[in-house]
Formats: structure tokens, C-alpha cells, sequence
């Protein structure tokens, strides 16, 4: 489930549709009944489970804070 507040997070939102790792609502379309339907339907849905299983593993394996101290101290 993804709701952006702003453009940067629209982005994100739409990547992990894209990747049919979850779902996203506009903000200015949301309602307490959608909402609750999607989130129903998302946690019923094992094709987008298994996407953002997926997505999680690939996220995990990248090692974010390692990588930019390593890439911190490379460039100092």
C-alpha cells in the first residue's frame, strides 16, 4: 500500500506497483471504504506477496549504510 504525500514518494509509490509489489492510492481519491478494500485485497492477493517478498530479499541483500561508508571512506 502506497498513499504519496509528494512527488519523490509518487515515484516510489508507482515503482512498487510497477513491480507488483503493492498498490497505490491517490490521496486525493481515498476514502475509509478504499482504503479498507485494498488493504483486503492486498492481503488476500499471493502474487503481491510473493513480489514484495521478493523486492524485500533484493533491498536486504544491497546493504545500503555498508555500502556508503564504504563509498564514504573510498572518496575520503
Amino acid at each position: 500500500m502506497a498513499v504519496a504525500r509528494d512527488p519523490e514518494k509518487e515515484a516510489l509509490a508507482a515503482r512498487v506497483e510497477e513491480l507488483a509489489a503493492g498498490r497505490r492510492l491517490a490521496r486525493t481519491d481515498l476514502t475509509p471504504k478504499l482504503l479498507r478494500e485494498t488493504v483486503e485485497a492486498v492481503a488476500a492477493d499471493d502474487d503481491i506477496r510473493a513480489s514484495a517478498a521478493t523486492c524485500s530479499t533484493a533491498l536486504q541483500r544491497c546493504d545500503g549504510p555498508a555500502r556508503g561508508r564504504r563509498t564514504h571512506n573510498h572518496l575520503s
